[in-house]
């Protein structure tokens, strides 16, 4: 059973937002196009869930912290309202979910499954 957690949006991860967002507004193919992977940067990467859709699904690797036995990790989804909010320094903490052990993972819903605690 996951645990909720809200953690605030690290600077690096607001800059690839901003990046995204801004593609978003270009209509550029790589935001337009369904994908898993088609947003890239340094410590993340993702894409728009499928034709029609307003939400994109990221995987995010966070600066690792010392006191965790893995590097962070967090998946989630977010919309292109809140993508557009978290660029805009609107919005600057998500509500997450993570493992009872706090392996470092984070996920969007409680759902989400993690290889590091199950």
């Amino acid at each position: 059973m996951k645990l909720p957690i809200r953690e605030r949006i690290p600077e690096s991860f607001v800059a690839y937002l901003a990046e995204v967002d801004q593609l978003i507004r270009c209509s550029d193919p790589s935001a337009i196009t369904p994908s898993d992977d088609l947003l890239q940067c340094d410590d993340a990467y993702g894409g728009r869930l499928d034709d029609g859709s307003l939400d994109f699904a990221f995987t995010f690797f966070p600066e690792p912290f010392d006191d965790l036995p893995f590097p962070p990790l967090w998946y989630f989804t977010l919309s292109e309202d809140q993508i557009s909010k978290i660029a805009a320094g609107n919005l600057t903490d998500l509500d997450m979910w993570r493992c009872p052990a706090d392996c470092g993972f984070r996920g969007s819903t409680p759902d989400y499954y993690c290889s590091r605690c199950n």
